[in-house]
């Protein structure tokens, strides 16, 4: 490795869409086609990759009142959040699933988590988060992989036993809210957090085509399309603030991939279960509508479209094989771009890149 001392320091960051394009509202909303599923993938409990929808549960609706802490923290297996994953679930899936379908990538202009883009489009009404990743060009695509910034490192750190309950505390309603199919009702006795099941979709923003990757949670209840599983304490389900902010991101990330429902448990501040809430993804912008002050769906594809767009653009003027950095100042609201000139953000991994079924 170099010396510390010897390291090449990084390049000043140029501001690449300002607050002000990300304030205004659009003239028009981009166009967004309908996500369309190319495939999905399952994350065992060990964080083993698995082709298909393995141990996909069905929504059933849970018995009233639930303890949602019952278990924690003794069968709480929690993910080890220190080990870098980056976005190489989603690339061994690309490295095996090109080797049948060579036509994947085509058109493709960025691959990226779902998660990634649901924070570009909230961006601007989380004045209070942090957000950053980098942007490396391959064969053609775009690849976009956030990177914890120092500060949510530290948070993450110091979050109180309280706010980790919290989190056991959806995971828990996930348990008691889905069964396998053709299984009877049964609760699950250790929760793991490690376990996952990730849909595949392309869709377009203004024409550009885009390859997304998102968890889903389970399917309905007569197995035909999916469902996401939130929950929401019963004060917090009154206040303002839930359709200013929190409808924002449940609308992004369901919308993105194509998720059509969102099934809420509300519980109360000892964590006991006390009613389901049902919201149609297509309807919560209306909702949001109703608080002075809150999202708008126009605006949040607009702040998405501008910012992928000046990325690409970025990448685009650099040396093949160069990496950008981008961050969102909460400060001064403005996304920055910089070349990652000390080699600190690299994150495809010569294994991807170095296979033939990957370089067409």
């Amino acid at each position: 490795a170099t010396p510390a001392a010897k390291r090449p320091k990084q390049s000043k960051p140029k501001t690449l869409v300002s607050r002000h394009e990300l304030s205004e509202k659009a003239m028009s909303c981009p166009t967004f086609t309908k996500p369309k599923e190319v495939g999905t993938f399952t994350l065992d409990g060990y964080r083993a990759f698995h082709f298909g929808t393995k141990n996909l549960r069905q929504y059933r609706k849970p018995s009233i009142p639930s303890n949602l802490a019952d278990g924690y923290p003794k069968r709480y297996n929690m993910r080890d959040e220190t080990t870098l994953e980056y976005i190489d679930f989603i690339l061994q899936f690309l490295h095996e699933q090109q080797k049948t379908q060579p036509s994947l990538l085509k058109d493709v202009q960025i691959v990226a988590y779902r998660g990634l883009f649901t924070k570009i489009m909230a961006a601007y009404h989380a004045k209070k988060d942090t957000l950053q990743f980098a942007a490396q060009k391959f064969n053609g695509q775009v690849y976009l992989c956030e990177f914890e910034t120092a500060e949510k490192q530290r948070e993450r750190k110091s979050a109180p036993d309280e706010q980790r309950k919290a989190s056991y505390a959806g995971y828990k309603f996930e348990a008691v809210a889905t069964v396998l199919p053709d299984e009877a009702q049964t609760k699950k006795s250790i929760i793991n957090n490690s376990e996952g099941v990730c849909s595949v979709c392309t869709t377009r923003i203004d024409g550009a085509k885009m390859l997304i990757a998102g968890e889903i949670d389970c399917l309905d209840e007569q197995g035909h399309h999916y469902i996401e599983l939130k929950t929401c304490t019963e004060n917090g389900r009154t206040k303002p603030s839930f359709e200013r902010f929190k409808t924002l991101r449940w609308w992004a990330q369901s919308f993105l991939i194509g998720v059509p429902t969102i099934v809420v448990g509300i519980r109360d501040r000892q964590y006991q279960l006390q009613s389901i809430e049902k919201f149609q993804v297509a309807k919560l912008p209306r909702l949001a509508r109703t608080v002075d002050g809150s999202w708008d769906a126009t605006t949040c594809l607009h702040q998405l479209q501008v910012v992928l767009s000046r990325v690409v653009k970025f990448l685009n003027a650099l040396e093949p094989g160069q990496v950008a950095v981008v961050h969102y100042d909460r400060d001064t609201q403005d996304f920055k771009c910089q070349l990652d000139v000390a080699n600190e953000f690299r994150f495809l991994p010569q294994w991807y890149t170095s296979d033939a079924s990957c370089s067409r």
